[in-house]
């Protein structure tokens, strides 16, 4: 959805801009925006891009019981894949304690029931 492509207009329409879609983005989703922005060159629009990730979405913390879930979880998603990095294991499982869905296109996350790639 950063650089307006086909697929982020066609997510965008289906939870952005749908009622009724509660949109949680776990707070380390911050961090790597800001860090794709970055590596971009596109240092200028860190800031307007994590503004409107927290104006579309309910940015929730990482709580205890999800950093406690990461270990195990990391160690399943890397089975599968190699390069499942901490961060997915973090997004994972902040939507399965928050009971969302987990809206990613990464393969790591191939198989798991909870993920959609949208």
């Amino acid at each position: 959805m950063l650089h307006a492509t086909e697929v982020g207009e066609r997510l965008a329409k289906k939870y952005i801009e749908s009622l009724g879609v509660r949109l949680v983005t776990p707070d380390i989703a911050l961090t790597e925006l800001s860090a794709k922005l970055a590596r971009d060159g596109r240092t200028d629009e860190i800031g307007a891009a994590i503004s409107a990730v927290e104006s579309a979405s309910e940015v929730v913390m990482i709580s205890p019981a999800a950093a406690a879930a990461c270990g195990p979880l990391l160690l399943e998603l890397r089975k599968k894949h190699k390069a499942a990095s901490l961060a997915d294991a973090i997004m994972l499982a902040v939507a399965r304690q928050e009971k969302a869905m987990l809206v990613s296109g990464d393969p790591c996350f191939e198989g798991e029931k909870d993920v959609s790639d949208g």
